[in-house]
């Protein structure tokens, strides 16, 4: 019956592909769409010569609905706009809504996601300082010519009582970029991915934020009806379809990979930023027997971290035994913070500790003997073995297996005995260690079998490892950083 059920969902989702295609495109012909390619975040070349990119992404799934071919027409944003307002092009991402765009061109009933505005200096040449907004006084800010952050820097500039030129460019980005180089201009205003072309530009400021949406030639009608069927089926089948783009795209792009000038200074004072982790658990993190170092995936997270834009972090990975252990040594100021861990916010109140935003999620399996693994149901009333002293653990359990009664043992080895002796119905763990632990579990003939329920895997710290920079003046430009976006 199981199998049954799968193959007709599989056929489901299917059918909610080809169904809509065919009724969008039900002439059969495969009609040519020219869409706006500009070098940036949202249409790029990876090192193969493929083509990638959130709009590029976009507009590949918007064609499995409307069955279009696209022709790439490239250039600079600017130049693009335009010739999408003269019908050149029927297709352009990134278009924010403007009231002297109404008519010259239609916008999709839907936002493609939305982006920030910064202000970027060099702060090796600028003298604009990020805590003191009349520092703008008198300098030549550069901008898009006709773009909404154009309108947006005029409004904020106008807020704040400012008085400084503004310059208005048609250059593309790394165009742009030659004038904060020479120094011919003291900012660029642009969205938050512009640091993907510069290492030297900071953000001090972010003036505003907009949705943008897909820009439609008025010379083809036609396709807004189309591309608002298929967005409105996209997002219906997953809400959080721009979100997850978002992540894939521009995770590592913008002031996300930029430190402030307070972080900076907190990290001269504090140096090296200590990870607690616990040994031999893999893939999230082992110590290793050669160097010393860790392995898994906190090596790899410290590696893209250590990486910013306008600095260098430098990480200390601390082993210990078991995760409680590492959780002690945050309370006691050993370690700055620990990976990996999962709380509830209750739980996180309860600890005195704060949790990032998940970093990989993880599937909760239950490992249980082999004859129960077909009848195994998480909503039963079940003994769940539990190693002594495990907060993250009982914490789990709590919050998506009320109902199940805890039974603690001194050792994992005790967990598995347990078990296959029917002392215990279960234990708990995520699949990545699951699948590792495999020999062990054949030994007792154990297996693991899925719960359906997921866990993030996170850092946490203490509240006073908060960056100052969260803190701030009100004659600050910056306003809350992204450092403090981080917690949860």
């Amino acid at each position: 019956m199981r199998k049954v059920l799968s193959v007709w969902l599989g056929l489901l989702i299917v059918l909610a592909v080809l169904l809509p295609g065919r009724a969008l495109a039900e002439d059969g012909l495969q009609r040519v769409v020219r869409v706006g390619w500009f070098d940036s975040t949202f249409n790029s070349i990876d090192s193969y010569g493929r083509r990638t990119g959130y709009a590029y992404e976009y507009q590949r799934k918007i064609a499995a609905y409307t069955g279009w071919q696209y022709e790439y027409v490239e250039g600079n944003w600017v130049d693009l706009l335009g010739k999408l307002q003269r019908g050149e092009i029927d297709l352009l991402a990134d278009v924010s809504y403007k009231e002297d765009r109404v008519g010259t061109m239609l916008l999709s009933n839907y936002a493609m996601g939305e982006e920030d505005y910064y202000i970027f200096i060099d702060p090796e040449k600028s003298t604009i300082n990020p805590d003191d907004l009349t520092t703008l006084n008198g300098k030549r800010l550069a901008v898009y010519k006709g773009s909404l952050q154009a309108q947006i820097l005029k409004d904020w500039v106008v807020e704040h009582g400012l008085k400084l030129e503004i310059l208005e460019f048609e250059e593309a980005w790394k165009d742009a970029d030659n004038l904060l180089k020479s120094g011919i201009i003291d900012g660029l205003v642009t969205s938050a991915s512009y640091d993907q072309y510069v290492d030297h530009a900071d953000p001090v400021a972010r003036i505003g934020s907009s949705d943008y949406f897909f820009g439609i030639s008025t010379k083809r009608p036609e396709l807004k009806e189309e591309i608002d069927k298929a967005m409105s089926l996209i997002l219906s089948q997953n809400i959080y379809y721009n979100r997850d783009l978002n992540q894939k795209y521009m995770n590592n792009t913008g002031v996300r990979r930029f430190l402030t000038l307070d972080e900076r200074d907190w990290l001269t004072a504090h140096g090296a930023i200590r990870v607690g982790y616990p040994d031999n658990m893999l893939p999230f993190c082992t110590q290793d027997g050669l160097g010393g170092g860790v392995r898994g995936l906190l090596h790899d997270y410290i590696q893209k971290a250590a990486g910013m834009k306008n600095s260098t972090i430098r990480f200390e990975a601390v082993a210990y035994p078991t995760i409680n252990e590492a959780m002690m040594a945050l309370q006691y100021g050993q370690v700055d913070c620990v990976f990996p861990v999962e709380f509830s916010d209750y739980e996180s109140e309860k600890q005195q500790v704060l949790v990032t935003t998940p970093l990989v999620d993880a599937m909760i399996m239950a490992i249980v003997r082999q004859q129960d693994s077909t009848s195994f149901s998480p909503d039963a009333q079940l003994r769940c073995a539990v190693l002594s002293g495990s907060p993250v653990i009982d914490a789990q359990i709590k919050d998506k297996f009320p109902q199940w009664e805890l039974v603690y043992y001194a050792s994992l080895d005790d967990c598995l005995h347990a078990i296959a002796r029917g002392q215990a119905d279960c234990l708990l763990m995520n699949n990545y260690r699951a699948g590792s632990m495999h020999e062990m579990l054949e030994e007792h003939q154990l297996t693991a079998v899925p719960t359906n329920k997921n866990i993030g895997m996170a850092f946490v710290l203490r509240p006073d490892n908060i960056s100052s920079s969260t803190r701030f003046s009100n004659g600050s430009i910056r306003g809350c950083r992204v450092r403090r976006s981080m917690i949860r």
